[in-house]
């Protein structure tokens, strides 16, 4: 038999020794607990987005297989088309309703209106030129007159015909025997009545 030495016989000193041993075991379980935790976490992570990706592919072949259609595709095809042709209406239409707006806005020289020209100019005033422009809704006269009361008293008649909205003159200039006068008349809006 083995002899047994002084220090195997020292019980507390095994026990000691045994309870320092199970200590480090455990300190080694705990050490251990947390690593395992975060396998856990990102393998349950990893599991999700994984899920998370099938679903986003299966939507993407659910897309793709909608796409290449054929009967789909053809049916884009007319809606491309059927909007261009919305667009080029909706431009035409917008067109329009600019040049009918400015008629409408814009007064128009009428037979009437040329007629009342006329009244006010009388026997002593000429219509050398009468220039219409439809889109300003404007009229340019160029008018003479022999007497140096005729041109002032033309303008006065003609501010009190309602269809004027404003007229203009910068004064007259003296010939060797008439008074030429430039007018600008800016008409009344019609509102897109003739």
């Amino acid at each position: 038999m083995k002899k047994l030495q002084p220090k195997e016989l020292n019980l507390l000193q095994r026990y000691y020794a045994k309870e320092l041993s199970v200590t480090k075991t455990h300190n080694n379980k705990l050490s251990l607990i947390f690593p395992i935790l975060m396998i856990i976490a990102f393998l349950s992570i990893s599991i999700v987005l994984y899920m998370q990706n099938k679903a986003v592919e299966q939507e993407l072949k659910q897309v793709n297989s909608y796409l290449q259609n054929p009967q789909n595709m053809q049916q884009q095809t007319e809606a491309q088309a059927l909007a261009a042709q919305l667009a080029t209406l909706q431009q035409k239409t917008s067109i329009l309703d600019e040049q009918l707006q400015s008629n409408q806005a814009q007064g128009k020289l009428t037979f009437s209106l040329y007629q009342k020209l006329l009244i006010a100019a009388g026997p002593n005033v000429k219509i050398l030129a009468l220039n219409y422009d439809g889109t300003a809704g404007s009229i340019s006269l160029s008018v003479s007159a022999k007497g140096v009361q005729e041109p002032p008293s033309f303008i006065e008649r003609l501010t009190r015909i309602a269809d004027f909205a404003k007229v203009n003159y910068n004064g007259y200039n003296q010939g060797e025997t008439e008074y030429q006068v430039e007018v600008e008349i800016q008409l009344q809006p019609t509102g897109g009545k003739v």
